[in-house]
């Protein structure tokens, strides 16, 4: 599924470079003369845009699946329910917002997936009697990026915590020596840039999560888990 993925994002950067350096849709400056064929269409761009969102919606889909798997301590190999640490009572609910979060952003992903491309209004008198509403496509697009991005977040800090837990150590990961013979050098990795990034998921009590996923959002956008991840 995500190598599906990865290829209609491949296709799409390679349409749009196309259409950035093709003449029939950019004016071209011949000896400071700007000329103009207006033979331009949006429809490469529209249809790209079109697949790209249906791709970030089932990566979006999968992603949430695996934090509703998480979760679910019927299927998460002896994980507490919600994640929840410390909870005798049985009165926490532990990450379980999270997952609304994400199920309320994988339906925004869902319903913004439906294409552009063949909703044609014909405009400028019947002369442009096949429009793309490829400007609609393109920034339906850029701003799905942005609800991707919270939902891989939310599995993210959840990942995070679920080794916390797992590795039945109490507190802050603040000294990770203590962690190396329990985790994989990219579990440590990721662990350790939540630690220097200064987000805690460990905690025990029932807080907030938009302040751990905001921050943990600036982190996947910086992309220093990939650069850091793929040097391990």
């Amino acid at each position: 599924i995500h190598g599906t993925a990865w290829r209609v994002l491949q296709d799409a950067r390679e349409t749009v470079e196309i259409e950035i350096n093709s003449v029939t849709d950019n004016p071209v400056v011949v000896d400071g003369n700007v000329l103009s064929g207006s033979h331009f269409h949006g429809m490469p761009l529209s249809l790209a845009a079109d697949h790209l969102r249906a791709a970030m919606a089932i990566v979006g889909g999968v992603s949430e699946r695996r934090v509703a798997k998480l979760l679910n301590e019927k299927r998460n190999y002896g994980l507490p329910r919600h994640l929840v640490i410390g909870d005798q009572d049985g009165v926490k609910s532990g990450w379980m917002i999270g997952q609304y979060l994400c199920a309320s952003m994988v339906n925004e992903l869902k319903t913004r997936s439906m294409p552009y491309c063949v909703g044609n209004v014909t405009t400028g008198n019947e002369s442009e009697d096949y429009v793309s509403m490829g400007a609609n496509a393109c920034r339906a697009a850029y701003e799905c990026v942005g609800v991707l991005r919270g939902i891989v977040s939310v599995e993210l800090a959840a990942a995070v915590r679920a080794l916390i837990v797992r590795s039945g150590k109490q507190g802050s990961p603040e000294s990770m020596s203590e962690w190396n013979d329990r985790w994989s050098p990219r579990a440590l990795s990721v662990v350790s840039q939540f630690v220097k990034s200064g987000i805690e998921v460990w905690h025990s009590d029932d807080r907030p999560l938009e302040p751990i996923i905001s921050k943990t959002s600036d982190l996947v956008k910086s992309g220093r888990l990939a650069v850091e991840t793929n040097t391990r």
